[in-house]
């Protein structure tokens, strides 16, 4: 399993961290996520397709800083 930090520009409320997890959530590979304005910590079974979950960010109208 990995753990990774995504940085996530755009999130202002706690509404929005609700929101990112849902897309992030929505990933096969995501086992769980954990959002606070401004970041997400995800549980992956494997990596992360980092250009899909630039898309889904922004559709939601959020951006995609930083993988780490």
């Amino acid at each position: 399993m990995l753990k990774k930090t995504i940085i996530i520009d755009g999130m202002i409320c706690n509404h929005c961290a609700n929101e990112v997890r849902e897309i992030l959530e929505g990933f096969a590979t995501v086992n769980s996520v954990q959002s606070d304005i401004g970041i997400a910590v995800v549980d992956a079974k494997e990596e992360l397709p980092r250009d899909e979950i630039a898309e889904a960010l922004s559709k939601g109208g959020y951006k995609l800083v930083d993988i780490k």
